[in-house]
Order: C-alpha cells, then structure tokens, then sequence
C-alpha cells in the first residue's frame, strides 16, 4: 500500500526509497459540514459546523517478501493496516485490533 494515487483534487507525495514508502491524499475538503436542509438554512436543533481537510497517509512498514510483480487491475491483495488519529496516536480501526473487546 506504500504507492498509489491521488484522487481528484487531492495531493500525494512519496519518500525515497531508502525510507519507508509513504504516500498522503486528501479524502475530504476543508469546510463546511453543517446539517442544511434543502433551501440551505440550518437544520433545528443542528448547529454551524466546519472541518479542516481530511488527510490519509499510508507508509508501507514492511515491504512485500513474495511479490515477483507489482499488483495490476483485478488483482486481490491483502492489507494490514492500523487507523490512528494523527493528534493524539489512538487507535480507531485496524485489520487486526480489537476495539473496545470486539
């Protein structure tokens, strides 16, 4: 998962490959998140909301053993990964992580 490309609107970058592949897009925009209704005034009980630009980083920790080629269209791959928030480190989701005891 250490390469790909960004989605429309979004950026990425990648490290040298000396270093762990990583590679950052932004998901979702900087703005405004407010529930509207559909004239464009608040909804009751909803309050102004905004959010900063929602950014993905994916570095690749361990580099594949068995690949002989990169992955192509309709291939099947098998990820691991971790979902931390970047501020404070807490894990969220993962392919491996019990949440809560689930």
């Amino acid at each position: 998962a250490g390469e790909g490309a960004a989605g429309e609107g979004g950026s990425s970058t990648s490290s040298s490959s000396s270093s762990p592949a990583t590679v950052a897009t932004r998901v979702a925009p900087a703005g405004d998140t407010t529930q509207r209704n559909g004239d464009g005034s608040v909804r009751p009980g909803a309050s102004v909301t905004e959010q900063s630009d929602q950014i993905v980083t994916v570095t690749q920790l361990v580099p594949p053993q068995m690949c002989q080629r990169r992955a192509t269209t309709d291939d099947l791959l098998e990820i691991s990964y971790v979902g931390r928030v970047a501020e404070t480190g807490a894990i969220f989701d993962g392919s491996a992580v019990r949440i809560q005891g689930e």
